[in-house]
């Protein structure tokens, strides 16, 4: 059975992010910076994940699969 919390989700953009959107979304340094989600060690604890693991995030506006980090 799949664990799932309730979190407040901020986003944003890092300088890694930034760099990479502007070598094209279709690149892998795109999907490595962008493809994650940065989690609390408790909250990762509570969803029984691990760092660099991946995980299901959902809000009102879909879903996407991101690496936990």
């Amino acid at each position: 059975m799949t664990k799932s919390i309730s979190l407040n989700l901020i986003s944003g953009r890092t300088i890694q992010q930034g760099v990479a959107i502007e070598s094209g979304k279709e690149k892998d340094s795109y999907r490595t910076a962008c493809g994650i989600i940065e989690m609390d060690s408790s909250d990762l604890k509570a969803l029984g994940a691990w760092k660099n693991t991946n995980v299901k995030v959902t809000s009102e506006y879909g879903s996407v699969v991101v690496k936990a980090v």
